[in-house]
């Protein structure tokens, strides 16, 4: 059923105006909506995004509205260059009030690493969110920032970090952890974070990209 609905949210430190065709958004998006009528961006969708968006679940059948919802979220990972901000996959945690994410292919062990974050260090570490958090920078200092959006976990909560640490987790038979130069890894940093499909917000991405590393 379709309910045509506006509203504004506020993450990483923008006012969001979300033009929604269906309730489920709405329902997402509710910690994080705001009486403010200021706006910063407009995140919507078409009809055939949301088509195109549900042939990409072979074998599900996905709500309309959560279709909608992940093309809104795909809109503003658009927009959010022009912002100095990127979409980034990968469960951030706040560990002493110090930000850092941990990042990897799907299946790996990121929730892994945050549940036990929690379970042996529950004052200390808080989740910022477990799937795709904002990383924006935001007078000189790159901050992550929690979203509707947290994965099939619902990992998050309100709360931001700056960024102190990305960790790339990989799968190995021993326990341990090292150093890696930026220029190393940089391709698999890039990886994980959302390339806009405008050739501008692109440039923009891989210069914020490379100021962050």
């Amino acid at each position: 059923m379709t309910e045509n609905t506006e509203f504004i949210m506020r993450i990483a430190d923008l006012n969001i105006r979300m033009l929604c065709n269906y309730p489920y958004t709405k329902r997402l998006c509710a910690d994080f909506m705001t009486d403010s009528r200021d706006t910063d961006m407009i995140a919507k969708t078409t009809p055939l995004e949301l088509e195109e968006e549900s042939r990409n679940y072979i074998g599900e059948n996905p709500s309309p509205g959560y279709c909608e919802s992940i093309c809104l979220y795909r809109d503003i990972a658009e927009q959010l260059p022009a912002f100095d901000g990127v979409v980034f996959h990968g469960a951030a945690v706040s560990i002493n009030e110090s930000g850092v994410i941990f990042t990897a292919r799907s299946g790996v062990g990121k929730t892994t690493h945050v549940r036990l974050l929690l379970e042996n260090y529950p004052e200390n570490v808080r989740v910022i969110n477990g799937d795709k958090p904002i990383i924006r920078k935001k007078d000189g200092k790159w901050k992550v920032f929690p979203t509707p959006w947290a994965g099939k976990e619902g990992m998050r909560s309100d709360t931001d970090a700056l960024l102190s640490s990305i960790v790339l987790l990989e799968r190995s038979k021993e326990n341990f952890i090292e150093k890696v130069s930026p220029d190393e890894h940089f391709e698999a940093i890039c990886r994980q974070i959302y390339l806009p499909k405008c050739g501008e917000m692109q440039l923009k991405t891989f210069d914020l990209i490379d100021q962050m590393a």
